[in-house]
């Protein structure tokens, strides 16, 4: 009989993690379905062995008007991770006046994608990238669904209630990002790290 593995996604908050790795000089272009697999051969041994799924990459995309060099960064960026393997990009929106923009619709879709996973059954744990406390909600809602739910981010700008809604928290400090660049030279083929085994 084939032994069941532990069901792994990874939800990112993407300009919640963007500001985070500017702020403190690392890599925003990441390979964001490496950086998933990074997080979760930080669970719990008691979780192995697993399979990591899918990342879904959570943001808003800039408006032309707001800028034509910045948007066309962004249609770069947004290629590539369109050509990242197991990466859904799922997109809110900004509003406002120039200079004075906010986002939309980004912590919906967070939650959604959270919730639907759990009504649908396609994952056992989900690995959430952010540092927004008002996503806690959410995570009460699936652990209530026997899901677990691990909070990655940087320790110092961690949210406290975020932390204590979840199964457990995973500081992104630990990481290495110089191997976790997109344009790293193991990006030109898919990353084969993929399923853990406490035997492999």
């Amino acid at each position: 009989m084939r032994e069941r593995r532990t069901r792994v996604v990874c939800v990112i908050d993407g300009s919640n993690l963007f500001r985070a790795l500017r702020v403190r000089g690392l890599p925003t272009r990441l390979h964001y379905t490496r950086l998933g697999i990074a997080i979760a051969k930080l669970l719990p041994p008691s979780l192995s062995p697993w399979v990591y799924l899918e990342t879904t990459y959570v943001t808003a995309s800039p408006r032309k008007s707001d800028g034509p060099e910045r948007f066309q960064r962004w249609r770069r960026f947004q290629e590539s991770l369109d050509k990242t393997d197991r990466l859904t990009l799922r997109l809110g929106r900004l509003e406002g006046p120039r200079g004075q923009v906010h986002e939309k619709g980004v912590d919906t879709i967070v939650t959604t994608t959270l919730l639907s996973g759990v009504l649908r059954d396609t994952y056992d744990v989900a690995i959430l990238v952010s540092a927004d406390g008002d996503f806690a909600p959410a995570i009460d809602e699936v652990r209530a669904h026997k899901k677990e739910v691990f909070v990655a981010f940087f320790g110092d700008a961690s949210s406290y209630h975020l932390r204590q809604s979840a199964n457990g928290f995973r500081d992104l400090s630990a990481l290495d990002y110089d191997d976790l660049r997109l344009l790293h030279s193991k990006d030109r083929r898919p990353p084969r790290i993929a399923i853990n085994s406490p035997r492999s």
